[in-house]
């Protein structure tokens, strides 16, 4: 019920299916390891952090928000959460290389703005809770 209200005010209607699927995500997170692992409570952790920033080859500011940034054992982890799942007929090494694909250039534009703000070596990965699924993003 608390939900529905939350999602209501932000204009949202969501349906019993909805908000179902939304619980089942938030189980999942919670009872995966790596769930557990973003939840830490961590050094210059943010989440919805927004950046402002002007590249020297754009002419005007622009914004990003990243999902959840966050240092651990000296590495800074930046992680974006997808909702997604696979397509009914489509294989979880399929998808998974599909989102790897898609978000790539996301994460690589994320981890060049956290380069120019710390010294920190910058690590991103995708999480999807409702599967859920961790992958990481390769920054080479």
């Amino acid at each position: 019920k608390g939900w529905r209200g939350q999602l209501t005010q932000a204009g949202i209607l969501a349906t019993d299916a909805e908000l179902q699927e939304l619980q089942r995500a938030l189980e999942n997170t919670l009872d995966d390891s790596v769930g557990q692992w973003l939840l830490c409570n961590y050094t210059n952790s943010n989440a919805e952090l927004a950046l402002d920033y002007q590249f020297p080859e754009e002419y005007q500011m622009q914004r990003s928000v990243v999902d959840l940034t966050f240092i651990s054992n000296d590495t800074r982890w930046i992680i974006d959460y997808k909702y997604s799942l696979p397509k009914h007929s489509e294989s979880i090494e399929d998808f998974q290389q599909s989102m790897q694909r898609r978000y790539t250039a996301q994460l690589k534009h994320y981890s060049r703005l956290f380069r120019e703000l710390g010294p920190h070596p910058v690590r991103c990965a995708l999480y999807l809770p409702r599967i859920p699924m961790f992958i990481e993003i390769s920054l080479d």
